[in-house]
């Protein structure tokens, strides 16, 4: 049975539908790979100074995956430039990042299994 996902927040307020957001989202992604044997995730937002542009702070994600003789790392960063710089936009991008870089372990594992 896998383990739960680890989630860590930085400066962001933590909330049950985040959480939950995060929980589905890693279900969809044991249907690329059902061997996930752990996922930390850590949602921060980043310090309106690093960027230098006006408006909401911008947000960022970061996903470890461990899969048995790999580890898959994902980035997503919400838009700084948009007025819907928001969580969820940053969650969305590291999951397809880390979706992405399953099905290109998959890819090249099938591959490797032809020769």
């Amino acid at each position: 049975m896998p383990s739960p996902p680890i989630l860590r927040f930085r400066q962001v307020q933590r909330s049950a539908v985040l959480e939950e957001r995060v929980r589905e989202m890693v279900q969809r992604l044991r249907r690329f790979n059902e061997r996930i044997d752990h996922c930390h995730l850590m949602v921060e937002r980043l310090d309106r100074g690093q960027d230098g542009l006006p408006g909401s702070p911008p947000y960022a994600v970061h996903i470890d995956l461990s899969i048995p003789g790999a580890e898959i790392h994902a980035d997503g960063t919400s838009d700084t430039r948009s007025e819907h710089a928001d969580v969820y936009a940053a969650l969305n991008a590291a999951f397809d990042d880390a979706k992405r870089q399953l099905q290109e372990l998959h890819r090249e594992r099938i591959e490797i299994s032809k020769r």
